[in-house]
Formats: structure tokens, C-alpha cells, sequence
């Protein structure tokens, strides 16, 4: 009994070792397709305002992200139609298009042609814009199934967190690229530059490897699911709204988007007073430097929080998170009104944390507290989306010069959240256990409310 115990505990050890091997691929393929596509999204708003095109990088942000939430609602569905290196692929595909469409609009500058007009610029951005939208969904929906598949309840948290720490690189990585190249060249250079990591990452998605299954465990049954109709589809997610235990995962879902999209729709209106120079391409470079520690905040959550996530209660760590992206936003407050740059570097650093930080305890959460439903992964992406929707929204009805009225008004934002949030919480000290509870046990635990 004892050498048949050893030998299923070297297969199990073995099939993480594979498995943890393709977590680690995969974050490599989306480092390098979001270092490309990162650096392009981060200075969007930046760029095409200094091209004269006022807020077409927040609407092309804004166009994104609505039709991502959109498609989430049947990403599910199409998904199982085909395989996840074809979804990746032509996720990543979409991605790249946008990055393409930089390359045209710096191409244009200075030139009068019919295709260099500002109307076929626009159309151009906003068409990119839609189908990354649209990829996005696919995207991201594959990656955290893949994920989910490759860990156990024992690697859950760890593996989130590897994916993360490794993606996040590419944080860094643009940062750089932005900081580098924008600083001793032009931005048709810069956007031709990104393309070529853009590529890169999808000759990288094709040789993508399916998760290993463990050979000691029986061979799951055929997914009743898997000839549902689009109308079953969405009713399943319809369905999650009468679910009161996904309450407070929806408000964290919300909050996170709305935190997320002010620092990428805002954060170099925050840095620019900061920095006390007219110059461009100063402004520029001091912007991309943010960027570079908050990449630096990116990745040291991965690598904490994944940990973190498999040694402690899973739903009070989320609401840690919540509290340090509201910190961010307080420190981005202080950095404009002090006018302080070792403040908006700190801002930086905190954003990167927090994002990374919330975006690993949402999986993990998913993954582990809800046994990895689908549904609900659609449902993450469906309400960051539109959290996301309503940070770009503000960005483009309040001036770049006003970041104050926009901090004030994604606070207000969050806290409405932050309260929901705890009004939904499970209510017990180990919060994690309670969704594992049946109705019976939920009584004895005193939680008639839940």
C-alpha cells in the first residue's frame, strides 16, 4: 500500500511538473504579445493627443472595452466551437491589428491623402479597437481556463500567480520600450518596433501544448453542456444573477475595472504636472518611467499574492487588494496636488501591485471558491469590462488638465463598490469555506443570511 501511495504521489508530482511547465509557456506567449500591445495601450491617450487627434486613444479604449463586455456574454459558447490555440491565435491577432493601426496614424503625420485623413484615421482606430474587443474575450477566457485546468486545488494559487508574475513582465519590458525608444526616436518607429513583438507572440501561441490530466484520477465525464444552444448558453449566465453568493464577486469585478481603467485612461494626465516640463519628449520619457515601476509593482504581486493566495483565506486577501488600489488612488490624489514625482512613482508602484494583486485573487477565487465555473469566468471579464467602460467614459467628458475632478470621481466610484462589496461577503471568520457549505451547515454556522 505504502509503495503504491509513493508511486501515485511521483505521478501527481510529475503531472504538475508538466503542467506547471505550460502555465510558464503560456505566460511567456502573453508577455510577449502585451509587451507589444501594452506599450501601445498605455500612451494611446498620450500619443494620439499629441498628434493632434484629440480623444481618440480614451475612445478606442472605450470601444474595447464595451465590446469585450459584450462578446463575454457568448464568448463561452463560440469557445467550445473551437480549440483554445485558435482562440488565442485569433485573439492575439486582434490585439496586433490595433498596434498596426498606430503604425498607419504616426505613418500620417504631417501627410494629406484620402487614407491619411482624420476620418479614415478614426475609422481605422476605432474598427482595431472593436476586434480587439472582440479577441480580447476569447483571449482571456482561454488563458484562465487553460490555467484552471493545469492546477489542482493544491496549485491553484501558485499557478495564477507564476501566470501573472511572468505576463507582467511584459509591463517592464514596455515600459522600457517606451522609455527607450521614445526618448531618441520617433513614434512610427516606436509603433513599427511593437508590431514585431506582436507577431512574435503568435508564432509563439501555435506551438501551444494542451494541460496534462492526472492518469490516477478517472476520466471526467462527457460535459452535458457541450450541445447547448447560444439561448442556454446565455441563460446560464442570466442565471448567475439570481446566485446571491456571486453578489460581492460582481461588485469586486466592477470595482476592479473602474481601477484599472484610471490608471491606464489617466495615469499620464496624473504625472504630467508632476514633472515640470512642456518638453514632449520629457513628458514622455518621465511618463514611461512611471510605467516602468509600476511593471515592477505588477510583478512583485504575482509573486507574493499567488503564494499568499494557497497559504491564507482567499476572500479576505481580495479584500486586501481592494484596500491597496484605493491607496494608489489616494497617493495619485497627493501627487497632483503636491505636484511630486517621487509621489507619482509611488503611484505607479501601487497601481502595478494593486492590478496584478486583484487581478490574481480573481482568479483564484474563480478558480478554487467556485470550483472553476465557466460561467463565472465570462462573468469576470463581462463586469471588469464595464467598469473599465465607465473609467474611459470619464476620461473623455473630463480634460486631461482637470485629474483632480477625475480622481474624485472614480473615489466616489469605489467606495460605492467597496461598500456593496461587504454587504454580500460571506459572514463567517473563514469566509472561503462558507460557498463549500450546504444549506444545513450554513444554518448550524449561523449564516441565515448568506
Amino acid at each position: 500500500m505504502e509503495a503504491v501511495n509513493i508511486t501515485n504521489s511521483r505521478v501527481i508530482e510529475n503531472v504538475a511538473a508538466q503542467n506547471r511547465k505550460r502555465v510558464i509557456y503560456i505566460a511567456l506567449c502573453f508577455m510577449t504579445l502585451f509587451t507589444a500591445y501594452c506599450s501601445g495601450q498605455n500612451l494611446i491617450s498620450q500619443i494620439y493627443s499629441q498628434l493632434g487627434y484629440g480623444k481618440l486613444g480614451q475612445i478606442c479604449l472605450f470601444c474595447v472595452w464595451t465590446f469585450q463586455g459584450l462578446i463575454s456574454l457568448v464568448a463561452n459558447y463560440y469557445k467550445k466551437k473551437i480549440s483554445t490555440q485558435t482562440g488565442l491565435i485569433a485573439g492575439a491577432l486582434c490585439h496586433v491589428s490595433l498596434i498596426v493601426a498606430g503604425v498607419w496614424t504616426t505613418y500620417c503625420e504631417g501627410k494629406e491623402s484620402a487614407l491619411c485623413s482624420t476620418s479614415f484615421v478614426t475609422f481605422l482606430n476605432v474598427s482595431c479597437a472593436i476586434s480587439v474587443g472582440i479577441g480580447a474575450a476569447f483571449l482571456w477566457l482561454g488563458q484562465a481556463t487553460y490555467v484552471n485546468e493545469c492546477a489542482d486545488e493544491k496549485t491553484k494559487g501558485i499557478f495564477t500567480g507564476m501566470f501573472w508574475s511572468i505576463f507582467q513582465t511584459a509591463q517592464i519590458l514596455s515600459s522600457i520600450l517606451a522609455t527607450l525608444i521614445l526618448g531618441f526616436a520617433d513614434q512610427f518607429t516606436f509603433y513599427i518596433i511593437l508590431v514585431f513583438f506582436g507577431l512574435a507572440s503568435i508564432g509563439l501561441l501555435y506551438y501551444i501544448q494542451d494541460p496534462v490530466k492526472d492518469p490516477s484520477k478517472p476520466e471526467a465525464p462527457a460535459a452535458q453542456d457541450d450541445n447547448e444552444t447560444l439561448a442556454e448558453s446565455l441563460q446560464k449566465f442570466k442565471d448567475l444573477f439570481g446566485e446571491q453568493k456571486c453578489y460581492f464577486l460582481f461588485q469586486a469585478l466592477l470595482f476592479s475595472g473602474i481601477a484599472i481603467g484610471c490608471y491606464i485612461n489617466f495615469l499620464g494626465a496624473f504625472v504630467t504636472p508632476t514633472v515640470g516640463s512642456d518638453d514632449v519628449n520629457v513628458i514622455n520619457k518621465s511618463v514611461g518611467f512611471v510605467l516602468m515601476f509600476l511593471a515592477f509593482g505588477e510583478v512583485a504581486a504575482g509573486l507574493s499574492m499567488g503564494r499568499l493566495a494557497d497559504m491564507y483565506d482567499k476572500i479576505k486577501l481580495f479584500t486586501v487588494t481592494m484596500y491597496i488600489n484605493e491607496a494608489a488612488l489616494f497617493v495619485s490624489l497627493l501627487a497632483c496636488l503636491f505636484r511630486s514625482y517621487p509621489l507619482a512613482i509611488l503611484c505607479g508602484l501601487l497601481w502595478g501591485y494593486g492590478d496584478t494583486a486583484i487581478q490574481t485573487m480573481i482568479n483564484a477565487v474563480i478558480g478554487s471558491v467556485f470550483n472553476g465555473r465557466v460561467e463565472l469566468f465570462s462573468a469576470y471579464r463581462f463586469f471588469q469590462s464595464i467598469g473599465l467602460v465607465y473609467s474611459s467614459v470619464l476620461a473623455i467628458m473630463i480634460p486631461r488638465d482637470m485629474p483632480f475632478l477625475y480622481i474624485l470621481a472614480v473615489a466616489g466610484s469605489l467606495m460605492a463598490f467597496h461598500i456593496l462589496y461587504y454587504r454580500y461577503i460571506p459572514r463567517t471568520t473563514k469566509r472561503s469555506q462558507d460557498f463549500l457549505l450546504n444549506d444545513e451547515q450554513k444554518i448550524i454556522h449561523g449564516l441565515k443570511n448568506f
